[in-house]
Parts: C-alpha cells; sequence; structure tokens
C-alpha cells in the first residue's frame, strides 16, 4: 500500500525537529517549511516481532511539509510516486493515508 512518510517524537525532541528528522531519514529530503493542517488520533494495537502486544492511543499532527532534495528511501519504504491530486483515488492507499486526503478534500 501507498503512505505518508511519518512516525514518532524521540524523547527529549520537539515536533518540529521530529518532523525533519523524519522526512530525513525516510527520504533524504530537506524541509524548507512546516504549516500545520489538522490532527486525528486512533487506538490501535501494536504487535512487536517478539509476539507481544501493545495497546496504544496515537495522536497524528498533520502539515504540509514543502522539501528539496532527490528522494533516496530508506529500508522502510520500497519506493515512491510523484502524482497528480487527480490520480490518488487510483492508488491503494492505506487508511490513515486515505484520511488525509479525504480530509484535504483530494479524494
Amino acid at each position: 500500500q501507498w503512505g505518508i512518510v511519518g512516525g514518532g517524537l524521540e524523547e527529549g525532541e520537539n515536533i518540529q525537529a521530529a518532523l525533519i528528522r523524519e522526512v530525513w531519514e525516510e527520504t533524504k529530503l530537506e524541509v524548507t517549511s512546516l504549516k500545520p493542517l489538522f490532527f486525528s488520533d486512533d487506538q490501535r494495537t501494536k504487535k512487536f516481532q517478539d509476539g507481544t502486544q501493545e495497546e496504544q492511543y496515537l495522536i497524528y499532527l498533520r502539515f504540509e511539509v514543502p522539501a528539496t532534495g532527490t528522494v533516496h528511501l530508506n529500508e522502510e519504504w520500497q519506493e515512491f510516486k510523484w502524482v497528480r491530486s487527480t490520480q490518488l483515488n487510483q492508488l491503494d492507499l492505506n487508511p490513515k493515508t486515505r484520511e488525509v486526503f479525504t480530509r484535504l478534500e483530494l479524494l
């Protein structure tokens, strides 16, 4: 499935620093600005490789993030694609990514 770059805060890290770090770690793109869009939340069960599980309450902070550079994906991603908003409905988007684009009225 297709998804949006993201991740969590590290201890002692603020939201802006985390966002810049996550985009860099996953794509090697340099964030040029941040524009808050909206937030959402979710409760889910996280499954670990050792078979254990943990209930988690997650808060998703969504930003518009212009960036520069050439995309170099890390091991979390298999490929990337630039698409027009009119092409989004042709992709198999993961549920949270679909939620973002729907809320932005792009789907």
